[in-house]
């Protein structure tokens, strides 16, 4: 019994310490690696209380600390938990009832309204009510298979006795924290990435056909590579060149991309709200710019965002979109593809950008939002531009 106060004093006690300056996950790895007291599974519980609590915080009415964290384990949770059952224990027989379900019942306490603290800014082509319930609920891990490689994953899956769920053809989806059998090679024989950023493959397939096989591709905030990657494995071997913004996110790319095989391609730095970027090319013919955002549509994954982050911030994030597009536009030919992709949810950084590129002399040929919240994924925004 002490136990469990203990575990809900030491969540406390890590939220009041947080003060939003880096990822909740990177703070608690960095304050557990000081802390040589807890143990493996004294990490997890008291973790999985701070990221419920998170996620249902701003949606509790005249709520304790400790009522939060409670309330968290219930809404949150859907297995019988030792802290229920000593504080509510009516509540842990209903544990396993939907999220729907358990808000309604504490309606007295919970402002489901308020679970997402800007919905006014969520676009019309978010389900809200049901992008609101997903915030509750931690996300899957989504990997996809590499080419050939998939009845060896899916055999040593089901070796290890990890349950799976096939997605789409060749997408697996996992419980979060899922740890996938040492036999298996991350990058070689499988990719970890979201169900959702999949899919901007699946729709990106038909316009990468139209390009001529000698075509010049720029991936221009390429991250580690997981979309270059998949390109490659969809059969596309153009003239690829990959770009960020320092050396160090390049050097992690670099180590994927020997992983993946993935040899012949050029990478340089480019800052691209610079108005003096220096590219190997003067024009590309297709340019993927998976741009800085507020990563709303990721919340489900770091929920400590639905405390921190500020309205504000948007006009920030859509004032280095807009000058990033308007940059990239130079580096096009023409009949070029811009490819705008984010993982944010609010129309301000999605649909009123495309409605600036246009004007820059685009013509919009695909618009939509992956919808993320039906498959415990991410949602993301993709539009298809095309340079007149």
């Amino acid at each position: 019994m002490s136990r469990f106060y203990s575990y809900l004093n030491s969540a406390n006690h890590l939220i009041d310490l947080y003060k939003g300056e880096l990822p909740f996950a990177i703070f608690l790895k960095q304050y557990f690696a000081k802390e040589k007291k807890y143990g493996s599974k004294d990490r997890k519980n008291i973790s999985a209380l701070c990221f419920n609590y998170f996620r249902i915080a701003n949606a509790l009415k005249n709520c304790n600390e400790e009522e939060r964290l409670v309330i968290g384990i219930y809404i949150c949770e859907n297995k019988p938990n030792p802290i229920l059952a000593l504080l509510q224990p009516a509540w842990n027989e209903t544990i396993h009832e939907s999220v729907d379900f358990k808000i309604n019942l504490l309606k007295d306490k919970i402002d489901v309204d308020t679970i997402f603290p800007l919905l006014q800014h969520v676009a019309n082509g978010i389900d809200k009510a049901l992008f609101t319930i997903s915030i509750c609920i931690q996300p899957n891990l989504f990997i996809r298979l590499r080419p050939e490689k998939e009845s060896l994953v899916t055999e040593s899956l089901k070796a290890a006795d990890l349950a799976f769920e096939s997605l789409y053809s060749s997408t697996l989806a996992l419980v979060n924290g899922s740890k996938l059998p040492d036999s298996l090679v991350l990058d070689q024989d499988y990719v970890v990435q979201d169900a959702s950023s999949q899919q901007v493959g699946t729709v990106l397939k038909t316009y990468l056909k139209t390009l001529t096989p000698s075509a010049t591709v720029w991936d221009c905030c390429a991250a580690s590579g997981g979309k270059s990657i998949m390109m490659k494995d969809a059969g596309f071997d153009y003239q690829l060149y990959v770009s960020d913004i320092r050396a160090s996110i390049l050097a992690n790319l670099t180590q994927r991309f020997s992983a993946a095989g993935i040899k012949n391609h050029t990478q340089f730095i480019a800052d691209l709200t610079s108005p003096t970027i220096k590219a190997p090319l003067d024009y590309f013919d297709l340019i993927l710019a998976d741009v800085p955002c507020s990563g709303s549509g990721t919340w489900g994954r770091t929920p400590e965002q639905l405390s921190f982050f500020k309205a504000e911030d948007i006009q920030l994030y859509t004032n280095r979109q807009n000058l990033i597009v308007a940059n990239l536009s130079s580096f096009l030919k023409k009949n070029g593809l811009l490819v705008y992709i984010t993982c944010s949810v609010f129309k301000e950084e999605n649909e009123e950008i495309v409605k600036n590129i246009v004007q820059l002399g685009f013509d919009a040929l695909h618009t939509q939002y992956i919808l993320g919240y039906k498959h415990k994924a991410d949602s993301m925004f993709l539009s298809i531009l095309q340079k007149k």
